[in-house]
This record gives structure tokens, C-alpha cells and sequence, in this order.
């Protein structure tokens, strides 16, 4: 996808030659966290940049899981063809078909992630006990005083605490809608010092 609005000129994108190399996660990240917003404000480049992560860790995933070597009776391995997998006649190796979908437990959403997280939730449960309570906690990003006093400095504008406390309700949306990268990370900073 080409977002002529942040790369005006054609050059610096992802793909420019660097000495040394990096990867797509610093090329986002660099990206994300720079002084320009022209990247953290573009809700379409987020949604573009989080959908390509996605892809890239599904194809390594796959890649990684296709070089799985199946152990035969006499001991030696094979590694698994294409043909093997179209026919379904894998009735040496069931664990293998047991477990075909577990390379997706790094893929957010999917069933081996979930599939994982519970197993994660059964060990803890094991090991420290049955918990006593559990606490949901939900920031009102909105009417957050700190928040929007960052969010007003990011925007530019320089306002005492009387004036950030009088901004209207749009004005708040405006701010949150336009600074989502430092909306998620000050939230994320929060939450961690709880």
C-alpha cells in the first residue's frame, strides 16, 4: 500500500537500502515513536503497518512449522511433503495432526493462541492456587487530567491546568483521535505502575 501523504518523495520506506539492515518491528517502531506524527496520527498506516506484523509473523510461523521433520519407525526423518499433507495420510505421526494448527499460537486471536492462553491460566492456576478475586480496570482516557495535558503539549499548544480542564468534549475526542500511538503508551506506562 503507498501513503503518498507520508513518504512525499518517494524514498525512506521500508524496503530503502540501510547499512546495517533492520527489521520491520524497528522500521515501525521508529516510525511510531518519532518526533513527526505524520505516522502515529495516519489511523490507515497503523491499521496497514499492525495488519503487515500480522502477516509477516503468520508466514515465518508457517515457514518454521513446514520444517518439521517426521520420525519414522526406524528411527531416522523425513521431512514433510506437500503431497503427504494433500493426501491426509499422516497415520504414523498423529501427533502431528494433533497438532497442525500450533504455529498459530503466536497469531492474537487464533485458536492455538487462545488454546495456549487457557492452558497459561490452568498452570497458574495449579501452581499458586485458586484466585480470590479478579480486578478489571478500564482508564477513562477522556476525563484523564495528565492525559490530556500531554496530549494539548503534543498538539502544541501550551495550556495552563484551568485550561486544560475547561477543553469541551470534541476537543478531548479531537486530541484522543489524533494521538493514538501516545494515547496506548501513556496508558501502558499507567498501568504498569499500578
Amino acid at each position: 500500500m503507498a501513503f503518498p501523504c507520508l513518504f512525499p518523495n518517494g524514498v525512506n520506506g521500508l524496503h530503502t537500502a540501510r547499512d546495517p539492515t533492520i527489521t520491520f518491528t524497528d522500521y515501525n517502531q521508529s516510525r511510531l515513536l518519532n518526533a513527526d506524527n505524520r505516522w502515529s496520527s495516519n489511523i490507515p498506516y497503523l491499521l496497514w503497518s499492525a495488519n503487515l506484523l500480522e502477516e509477516m509473523r503468520l508466514r515465518d510461523s508457517i515457514s518454521i512449522a513446514m520444517q518439521i521433520r517426521l520420525s519414522l519407525s526406524l528411527g531416522s526423518t523425513v521431512r514433510i511433503t506437500a503431497g503427504e499433507l494433500l493426501k491426509g495420510d499422516l497415520s504414523e505421526n498423529p501427533e502431528l495432526s494433533e497438532n497442525s494448527y500450533a504455529f498459530m499460537q503466536n497469531i492474537r486471536g487464533s485458536s492455538a493462541y487462545w488454546n495456549r492462553a487457557t492452558l497459561d491460566l490452568f498452570a497458574m492456576f495449579r501452581m499458586l492456587g485458586p484466585r480470590t478475586f479478579f480486578i478489571t480496570l478500564s482508564a477513562d482516557n477522556k476525563n484523564c487530567f495528565d492525559l490530556m495535558c500531554v496530549l494539548a503539549i503534543c498538539d502544541g499548544k501550551n495550556l495552563s491546568d484551568d485550561e486544560v480542564k475547561e477543553l469541551s468534549t470534541s476537543e478531548r475526542r479531537r486530541l484522543l483521535s489524533r494521538y493514538p500511538v501516545i494515547v496506548a503508551l501513556i496508558s501502558l506506562i499507567a498501568f504498569k505502575l499500578l
